[in-house]
């Protein structure tokens, strides 16, 4: 059904454009067409805070960072892509740009260029991170060219063949966020302004501004509490079988 609304509206933008450059005459016949079918509800999944730990426990890095980011900062896929090595200051993410495929831009809209607190769990991936990799602009990095790390690439060559069915997509971290806060008490007012959300009409009818940034940190700080367990597995290259050292991940 969402693929035939697709079709119909790129059908009428195109009679649209033909009846203003006088191609056509008439009226814009897509406009009257009816697009039947039956409307299928996609199967969304929410990573809980016992699939996050497993997933973090299993990957190595840089894997293991980057879905740390995306598990406990939420940012988008692309927003994930377009941080810098500066916009980590210890205590916060920074949004400031993203990168979808070679194209470094704005973010998704204006309210999404914020600040993120950053709990310990993901302090402590992220310091190891920049530690170990102390140089380049990005802060993850592809081996091949030096930019901004492909995380689609990321995905199928380490983390979908390590996870297999586990593996739910870049996106099912950010709603396991936002479940997670939920069935925590925090408000939704609060999960709105820690995930940016960017519908503005909807943030108008729905939210309210965060009164201060320190709401958002003391929720965070809630969400720190939860995790059942500190992040025992040694970040870095980590450990194989019998204590010997993994070798490193290509990916690009």
């Amino acid at each position: 059904m969402a693929n035939v609304m697709r079709i119909k509206t790129g059908l009428s933008a195109t009679f649209s454009y033909a009846i203003r450059r006088g191609f056509l005459l008439g009226a814009n016949l897509a406009r009257e067409a009816k697009a039947e079918g039956r409307r299928s509800d996609p199967q969304l999944h929410a990573y809980a805070l016992a699939e996050i730990e497993d997933i973090l426990k299993t990957l190595d890095e840089p894997a293991r960072t980057v879905c740390g980011v995306a598990a406990f900062a939420g940012l988008r896929k692309s927003e994930i892509r377009g941080l810098q090595r500066s916009d980590y200051d210890g205590n916060s993410l920074h949004v400031r740009r993203a990168i979808w495929r070679v194209h470094v831009g704005e973010t998704k809209t204006p309210e999404s260029k914020s600040s993120v607190p950053v709990i310990a769990p993901l302090r402590k991936l992220l310091d190891a991170h920049t530690k170990q990799n102390g140089h380049g602009e990005w802060l993850f990095t592809g081996d091949r060219k030096g930019f901004a790390l492909n995380l689609d690439n990321l995905a199928a060559r380490v983390i979908r063949p390590a996870l297999g069915n586990r593996w739910k997509g870049w996106h099912a971290f950010r709603r396991g966020l936002a479940t997670n806060l939920f069935s925590l008490g925090v408000a939704p007012e609060v999960v709105q302004t820690i995930l940016r959300h960017s519908d503005a009409a909807t943030t108008r009818k729905h939210y309210i501004l965060l009164k201060s940034q320190d709401e958002g940190r003391a929720a965070m700080t809630r969400l720190e509490k939860a995790v059942a367990k500190p992040i025992r597995k040694r970040v870095g290259q980590g450990m194989g079988k019998a204590g010997k050292p993994r070798k490193p991940l290509a990916t690009s």
